[in-house]
């Protein structure tokens, strides 16, 4: 069963306000706020671990000088957080705490956080939890790219795939077949080997008059906490070059999605290796509305991970 422990006062801002909004998760109010986390710091004594490192001196935190800023900071990642939802947010923000919305406990910003921080495992049974996030993430592209009003089309070409063609091969036909670019799949001899390359979503929006050089992002998803690693794996000019007999007239948008929220100091390095960053607040804020059963597999995801911590 999962476990919310907290975390070191040492970790970073992005732990912290994740802990806050589990904590608002699990508790039977549904409510945590910024004295909820300084006193869970001070109880457990890791504050302590800041003076270790020098980052406090000669501190009596009896009064919280030493975790209220800590908890302060947390409390402004969640502002952020607020407003890069866009609406998607599922928390209340006071002065100093934060409450869950009525619906909120189906919110696919909870889905995210819950993978992010007890992964794909956490999962009930049934349930593909990886697949779940690339298919919540294809409908953050589509909006992105103009919704279906625009005439957005996406393809799931990460595997294993629900719809379409199993074989990689096949797969790389039908990718070609709906984009009208790429022609087939090219011969290679590790060809009867790959199960995507790295390539897990499409998306395109075809002009009226079906001619190719059309908008297409290509995207690839990680859930797990090796995500840094697969930041440059997926390269269009490379992928292309590759598998397709011929390349798109003009590459594809590289995209990449996950769970988790980054600190703002490191985004633009991370988006220099993964292309255009899919976090969890953007894809919160793009993955409106859901389809019915999406949105029904997140719920089942999200009460059964939240009923674990809660016991």
């Amino acid at each position: 069963m999962p476990e919310l422990a907290v975390p070191s006062a040492t970790a970073d801002r992005v732990v912290h306000a994740d802990w806050l909004e589990l904590q608002a998760l699990s508790a039977r109010d549904r409510n945590s706020s910024m004295q909820d986390f300084a006193s869970a710091l001070r109880s457990t004594g890791s504050s302590e671990e800041l003076e270790d490192e020098g980052a406090a001196q000669e501190i009596d935190d009896r009064g919280g000088e030493t975790t209220e800023p800590i908890a302060e900071a947390a409390f402004a990642e969640i502002e952020d957080r607020s407003t890069g939802c866009d609406g998607g947010y599922p928390f209340a923000l006071g002065n100093d705490f934060l409450q869950l919305k009525g619906p909120g406990s189906g919110a696919v910003y909870v889905f995210l956080l819950l993978l992010s921080r007890f992964g794909k495992d956490a999962a009930p049974a049934g349930l593909n939890a990886p697949q779940l996030f690339e298919e919540v993430s294809a409908v953050a592209l589509r909006s992105c790219l103009g919704g279906p009003r625009n005439r957005v089309q996406t393809y799931h070409f990460g595997f294993p795939r629900r719809v379409g063609p199993p074989g990689f091969q096949a797969a790389v036909g039908e990718l070609c077949r709906r984009t009208g670019e790429g022609t087939e799949s090219r011969a290679r001899p590790t060809r009867k080997d790959q199960k995507d390359a790295a390539l897990d979503l499409v998306a395109w929006r075809p002009f009226p008059d079906g001619r190719r050089a059309m908008v297409m992002a290509w995207g690839q998803c990680a859930t797990g906490s090796n995500w840094d690693g697969k930041l440059s794996e997926m390269q269009p000019a490379d992928w292309s070059a590759a598998w397709l007999r011929d390349r798109p007239v003009v590459l594809p948008l590289r995209t990449f999605f996950m769970p988790h929220c980054l600190i703002d100091e490191h985004w633009e390095e991370k988006a220099l290796r993964g292309g255009v960053l899919f976090d969890r607040c953007r894809i919160a804020a793009l993955a409106r509305p859901l389809p019915a059963e999406l949105r029904a597999q997140c719920l089942r995801f999200n009460r059964h991970v939240i009923a674990g911590i809660r016991e």
